[in-house]
């Protein structure tokens, strides 16, 4: 009998799931299209340009006000803690994983809720992987600016294991994204030096 089988992303175990990525999630929409004002205080308006990294870089983003958060969106554009927000607008493709602070998406970015039957960052890890970035790539359209459906997005095929494989594929991940970090830093240390040492 096989063991594995032949799919578009490569060879899958046989205990694995191959189906669609909204076999997987309880929401998928994108952010507000209305304009929504500017303030130096309240929740932060999410762009494309907002998202690096693997991570919401709140440096960059600009904030709204707490009326406006409340009374001009709906909730599909006030995501919540464990959601994945993905890039659809411009530079498409881009993940991060929503936070507790308070944020609202503009209509460049999607958000996607897992349910049950994915890790959050199982499936962050897996549509960052080279593979999935390629298909994204692909389903896109546009010239000038690059666009990717929702539509597209959740009729993407995706290989998951049991929860218990998730998570032990997470945590190896896990483990070697903390040495790629201690690395990044420890050679910004050394240019540091190198830059302040006298010539």
């Amino acid at each position: 009998m096989l063991e594995y089988f032949d799919t578009e992303i490569g060879k899958l175990h046989k205990d694995w799931d191959y189906s669609e990525l909204e076999n997987y999630f309880e929401l998928i929409t994108y952010g507000f299209t209305n304009p929504m004002p500017d303030s130096d205080e309240g929740p932060y308006k999410i762009t494309t340009k907002d998202i690096q990294g693997g991570k919401i870089q709140y440096s960059t983003a600009r904030k709204t006000t707490v009326e406006a958060y409340e009374n001009l969106i709906t909730d599909k554009s006030r995501p919540v803690p464990n959601d994945i927000l993905i890039t659809k607008d411009g530079s498409i493709g881009r993940l991060a994983i929503v936070d507790n602070r308070k944020i609202c998406i503009s209509q460049s970015v999607a958000v996607i809720r897992p349910n049950s039957k994915i890790i959050t960052l199982y499936l962050k890890y897996l549509l960052e992987s080279p593979k999935y970035q390629q298909i994204i790539s692909r389903d896109a359209t546009g010239t000038v600016m690059k666009h990717i459906y929702i539509t597209k997005i959740n009729k993407m095929k995706i290989g998951v294991p049991d929860l218990k494989v998730q998570e032990s594929i997470v945590e190896v991940i896990n483990s070697i994204q903390i040495k790629i970090d201690l690395l990044n830093r420890q050679n910004q240390t050394l240019s540091l030096i190198h830059i302040s040492e006298p010539t």
